[in-house]
């Protein structure tokens, strides 16, 4: 500091100060070189700290990282990733986000967009479906126990973007990419337990009480028990959420355009689809069966590890309309999809007539496509 401003002082004692100078030169390059490489180890401990919070967030020392280091990681990061949770079983994202015009959305997350005040700007679903709200509560005074999966529509696109600013609310679902009776497999196994899985809708009901009113003694009838309506169940989608958790593409193949999209699913162990159909059948010799259709379904039912198997309906509609014949079909599906949310096996060839449908011989002769 004398040699600064002083240059007698500097001519004086030059051989001392370069001597200073190449000393300090030398530790502050140690100094700066240790601390760049303490602060990158140190960076990349609280980067794989932060990658396995999941996994160590129920230890003991979970405490001092979410003390500490939680609080510097955007909150819409744990929101639209999975976090927060285990990497086994690996997770996806879905996301139902009601716009500020009352449209409701639903897909999986992909990437958001955060501002420089923390809020969020926007981001992308994938796979996303549109609730038709107003169809929907218009059926539902017709029938209360309406599922609300037959009004779902999918948007076309592969991603679909929403502005941060358009959102009045969000709701996340962390889902397991596996099927669930998969997982609960391989935890029986890690037990030591081999045994089968089979997921089955819930056939308990729940019955309200109500308060005893003081009546006249009269004779009591026992009341018939109602079937109850599931709502797990997904209907006429064009992109299949069982196909999706099992890793494989969830678009459904249909022949023709012309193809009605009929569909069942619990998105968890079987999916059915009309592949192609229906279809008016002729005899070998050309003559137009009257009133006859051809129905080919396609199925998969995880507990007995079958894929893509073929399921074949002759549909005996009489007079009815094309239309009728449709809503036939739709019929034939839901009896199909019960078979295989029970876990049974359908048979290759049914035929339908006069609102049943029966098994028939594999055997039958060959049933000529009509043009």
């Amino acid at each position: 500091m004398s040699a600064s401003y002083s240059e007698k002082y500097f001519d004086e004692n030059r051989d001392k100060l370069l001597a200073a100078f190449e000393r300090v030169l030398r530790r502050q390059v140690h100094f700066l070189t240790w601390y760049y490489a303490a602060t990158a180890c140190w960076a990349l401990l609280c980067g794989l700290i932060g990658w396995q919070y999941g996994n160590i967030r129920e230890w003991k020392i979970a405490y001092p990282i979410e003390k500490f280091m939680i609080p510097a990681i955007s909150e819409w990061h744990a929101m639209f990733t999975p976090f927060t949770f285990p990497h086994s079983p690996e997770r996806w994202v879905q996301v139902d986000a009601l716009s500020s015009d009352g449209i409701l959305y639903q897909g999986a997350a992909g990437i958001f967009h955060v501002g420089g005040d923390g809020k969020l700007t926007g981001f992308f679903l994938k796979n996303t479906k549109r609730f038709l709200r107003t169809e929907y509560l218009e059926a539902k005074k017709l029938d209360s126990g309406v599922s609300r999966e037959r009004y779902w529509r999918m948007i076309p696109g592969e991603t679909f973007y929403l502005p941060g600013d358009k959102i009045s609310n969000l709701n996340f679902t962390y889902v397991a990419k596996q099927p669930l009776d998969t997982l609960a497999k391989d935890n029986l196994k890690k037990m030591n337990i081999d045994a089968n899985v089979v997921i089955q809708p819930a056939t308990a009901t729940v019955q309200i009480k109500e308060p005893l009113k003081t009546q006249p003694a009269q004779d009591v009838q026992p009341r018939e028990p109602q079937q109850t309506k599931t709502e797990t169940d997904f209907y006429n989608f064009r992109v299949c959420k069982h196909c999706v958790l099992n890793r494989m593409s969830g678009l459904l193949p249909r022949i023709t355009q012309d193809t009605p999209v009929i569909s069942r699913s619990d998105g968890r162990s079987y999916h059915i689809y009309l592949q192609y159909g229906p279809t008016p059948q002729s005899t070998a010799t050309g003559v137009s069966m009257a009133g006859v259709y051809l129905a080919h379904f396609r199925y998969d039912l995880d507990s007995k590890n079958r894929r893509n198997e073929s399921v074949i309906v002759v549909v005996s509609a009489g007079n009815e309309s094309y239309d009728r014949v449709v809503q036939i079909v739709e019929m034939v599906a839901d009896k199909l999809a019960l078979m295989l949310r029970d876990g049974k096996l359908p048979a290759k060839f049914y035929g339908w007539s006069a609102g049943n449908l029966s098994e028939l011989p594999a055997k039958k002769g060959p049933i000529k496509r009509g043009k």
